[in-house]
């Protein structure tokens, strides 16, 4: 693996893209092809900072 984002909702993921130099929303079936896996993270009530 050697890229990595974050999925938003509604089909689509944000992602760092090295090409366009910036934070860029796409949708995932654009990725579909070379696709590896998710996870959904628990959701926690701790308090940091």
């Amino acid at each position: 693996v050697g890229h990595v984002g974050l999925f938003v909702g509604d089909g689509k993921f944000i992602h760092a893209s090295s090409a366009r130099g910036r934070v860029v929303k796409t949708r995932l079936n654009a990725y579909s092809p070379r696709f590896v896996g998710g996870v959904r993270l628990p959701v926690t009530r701790r308090k940091y900072g």
